[in-house]
């Protein structure tokens, strides 16, 4: 039914620009690459949007205190909040790594789980929230097991939890194996929250590394894989002990525009010109 519908739309959209390329390739085309290929001139990809009535720490209902990029002293209290809840002082020092995620391989929760030591090692914080895979739920938990005063795991969907760990974080953790689109880098930048992510999908369309372009960067991507990753966290732990630095990466996320109202033009534009 796919390849039938692939075959005979009139024109053929998925939800990035770069995963519109990625599929018409055997990595990540699930033996559909050549029949995209032949679609490849009426091929487009388009960025999600976010729901800013939902998203957004200015008006977040969900938040302790709120917030904008004229005045982040509310992030202080969400992150301290955050802390608090999982059971960790909330005056620490050190960065906070927040995971929102479907436990599955896709999400490169293997990639984290890989870089335990990373963890354990570091003065830092790890607070996951997300539930699927029985293996990787049982993985988490051991973790948290094993460094109780570092790694914080909330095994369930919790929408408020998400939204505090959204705001309260300041790196989000998105490791991503493959990913068309995604929606918590954007709203992590929405947040003032840094995100570091996988070169893969939506991910690299909707994030700019601040290493590889110091005046534009508003988040860190990686290569996905553990080693990858692992670069990626040391950088992390570069830019937060530059202050002023991390601020700039900060307010330069939250200024861009993920909204519907963005992204809904570019899907009007594509159904004027397919008529």
């Amino acid at each position: 039914l796919m390849k039938g519908g692939i075959l005979f739309a009139d024109r053929v959209t998925t939800v990035s620009p770069r995963y519109a390329q990625e599929i018409q390739t055997p990595e990540f085309g699930c033996g559909l690459d050549g029949v995209v290929q032949t679609r490849a001139e009426d091929l487009v990809g388009l960025i999600n949007g976010v729901d800013t009535a939902i998203w957004n720490p200015a008006s977040d209902e969900q938040l302790p205190a709120r917030y904008s990029r004229q005045n982040m002293s509310g992030k202080k209290v969400c992150r301290a909040e955050l802390l608090k809840r999982c059971g960790f002082t909330g005056a620490f020092r050190g960065p906070v790594f927040g995971v929102v995620a479907r436990l599955a391989a896709q999400k490169g929760v293997d990639l984290i789980l890989a870089n335990r030591d990373f963890f354990q090692s570091n003065d830092v914080r790890l607070v996951l929230l997300g539930s699927g895979d029985r293996r990787l739920e049982e993985e988490v938990r051991a973790l948290a097991r094993e460094a109780p005063s570092k790694v914080h795991f909330t095994p369930r969907l919790d929408e408020a939890m998400s939204h505090l760990i959204e705001a309260g974080s300041d790196f989000f953790l998105m490791p991503s194996v493959f990913e068309p689109c995604g929606l918590n880098q954007m709203y992590s930048q929405v947040y003032g929250t840094v995100p570091l992510v996988s070169r893969v999908g939506g991910l690299v369309d909707t994030v700019i590394d601040a290493d590889d372009d110091p005046k534009h960067g508003t988040g860190l991507i990686c290569d996905p894989s553990s080693t990858g990753l692992l670069e990626a966290l040391q950088r992390a732990l570069a830019l937060f002990a530059d202050p002023a630095r991390y601020g700039a990466v900060q307010q330069r996320g939250m200024a861009r525009d993920f909204s519907w109202k963005s992204a809904a033009g570019a899907y009007d534009r594509l159904y004027q010109d397919s008529l």
